[in-house]
């Protein structure tokens, strides 16, 4: 009688067991895009506040912004500083409004930021590859990408890209060309670009987000 028991129990205990496994199995896992922006190895203390905050750059039709260790750009190019500031002050303002709810998978990681004013403040900033002027967001103690983050890292927890492009900028006066390569991940909502004016061709010189992709992932 003691044997049935225990058999009983065995066979009650394994069926849980079995049924919570196919439970773990069936849930969805989140999709690359997710992991990647989730990843605490690439990014700096300051760049949750980003993601919080970056409806603010879709309302000024800004589609691709680019996150350097220190400072986040806008990719739009400005004829000259007037239609620059213009936006800037579009962009500021849309700063003071409350930020969409997260979605489940990003409630907890966004949860400090949007309980805390913007950190950044919005300016121009003229890029040294080609003289452009675009939108930025800095302050100098500001951290959005890991220190030292190289392509290695990127590869080692995601894989390979799915496509790697390279675009050549002008250095501007007395300056050589830039070769910049970039590695498309997630169809291309994030892209690791490496340049070779850094030091260490391996380094990650910025991340560039696809603004409306980021947003639908990230955003109810």
């Amino acid at each position: 009688m003691y044997k049935i028991k225990f058999f009983v129990i065995c066979v009650f205990v394994m069926s849980l067991t079995l049924i919570c496994i196919a439970n773990v199995l069936q849930e969805p896992q989140p999709s690359l895009l997710v992991r990647i922006l989730k990843d605490d190895s690439l990014w700096g203390k300051d760049y949750p506040a980003v993601l919080a905050y970056i409806q603010s750059w879709n309302k000024i039709e800004e589609t691709k912004i680019g996150i350097f260790p220190l400072v986040v750009v806008g990719t739009t190019i400005y004829k000259n500083q007037d239609e620059a500031k213009q936006k800037a002050e579009e962009l500021s303002r849309s700063l003071q409004e409350t930020p969409p709810l997260p979605n489940e998978n990003f409630e907890e990681f966004l949860r400090d930021a949007r309980n805390r004013p913007a950190p950044f403040q919005v300016g121009t900033f003229l890029d040294p590859e080609d003289k452009s002027t675009q939108l930025q967001w800095a302050d100098s103690s500001l951290q959005f990408l890991a220190p030292d983050l190289e392509l290695t890292t990127v590869e080692q927890r995601f894989g390979k890209s799915d496509k790697v492009t390279q675009e050549i900028t002008e250095g501007g006066k007395g300056h050589r060309p830039v070769v910049l390569t970039l590695h498309h991940y997630a169809e291309g909502a994030i892209v690791f670009v490496a340049s070779d004016w850094d030091a260490k061709p391996n380094s990650v010189n910025r991340i560039l987000l696809d603004v409306p992709a980021i947003i639908e992932v990230v955003f109810k």
